[in-house]
């Protein structure tokens, strides 16, 4: 089953028709997004082949990575009937201000569990379109390291799904951090199909690198596998943007693979195969110290 607002077939529904009645989605996003030339910074770095795919054009009201993954994700929690969906990130997660936006354009409550951050332009901005968007905002640990606060917000997570169960009868969908899911990662899946598409028009040469930073590993993990599908020889550079308990070659590959196999059930003509942890290139180097000096002494600007 799948609904859709428009009239658009995804590419990889084109390539699968069965993924296309099978899998549910929903139209959010505008695509295909277009591919740049950068020409000037290609001149400053020595190549004349930079390009640069836009997915920050990804959405009319919120763009970037996460609309290709809400697509797939709010499709099976409108299929599935529920009024409500749960997600979680820091106060400023971009994800959870995306699911808010895209959750009430369907038709859904969002509700955020965020773990607390230092104050920023950003984190004000996003609670506060958050707000404005009527998601129900939840505070759970305390400012540290995000993996420390991981056992409060699971008891946080049960105590708001235990009340929503008693108060509506329905546990809300959940959505996991940055959308990357199995269901979510398909959304990249697709963007390797769509670049295919570029690529044969002539907007772009076949890349010999693809470089994404790498947050919950959902982004990476869709292209390496969709490109694999595709027949394209690109390879996926992942730059962690954070902590590497979330970011790991291990956990990369499980992703990749749980989310190949999920297609392959789903059409058999999908191709099977398994990941291993050589394919996947994580680098490391450009995360920091962990001190983040810098970017405290700008957030006292704002607080």
């Amino acid at each position: 089953m799948t609904i859709r607002k428009g009239t658009e077939t995804l590419p990889l529904f084109e390539q699968y028709p069965q993924l296309g009645e099978k899998l549910p989605h929903v139209s959010l996003g505008e695509f295909p997004t277009p591919v740049q030339k950068l020409e000037r910074l290609g001149a400053q770095l020595g190549t004349d082949q930079l390009y640069i795919k836009r997915d920050d054009l990804s959405g009319r009201f919120y763009g970037g990575n996460k609309p290709r993954k809400l697509e797939f994700i709010l499709g099976e929690a409108i299929r599935s009937g529920v009024r409500e969906v749960m997600t979680f990130g820091g106060a400023g997660s971009n994800h959870s201000l995306a699911t808010a936006i895209y959750a009430q354009q369907v038709g859904l409550k969002s509700i955020s569990m965020l773990i607390p951050q230092p104050n920023a332009w950003y984190v004000r901005d996003n609670l506060l379109m958050s707000h404005y968007c009527h998601a129900e905002l939840h505070s759970c640990g305390a400012e540290s390291e995000s993996v420390r606060n991981m056992p409060l917000i699971y008891l946080a997570t049960l105590y708001h799904l235990i009340r929503r169960r008693l108060k509506s009868g329905r546990f809300p969908h959940l959505v996991p951090p940055g959308g990357s899911s199995a269901l979510g990662v398909i959304g990249y899946v697709n963007a390797a199909f769509e670049l295919r598409e570029q690529i044969a028009n002539g907007e772009m040469p076949e890349p010999k690198y693809i470089y994404v930073a790498c947050g919950t590993m959902g982004t990476a993990a869709g292209l390496l596998l969709g490109l694999r599908a595709a027949k394209l020889n690109s390879r996926v550079v992942s730059v962690r943007v954070s902590s590497d308990k979330f970011v790991n070659p291990r956990g990369m590959t499980k992703l990749i693979n749980r989310t190949g196999s999920f297609l392959h059930s789903l059409d058999a003509s999908f191709p099977s195969f398994q990941c291993s942890a050589t394919d996947v290139d994580i680098r490391h180097a450009y995360f920091g110290d962990g001190t983040h000096s810098s970017q405290r002494r700008q957030w006292k600007q704002y607080t």
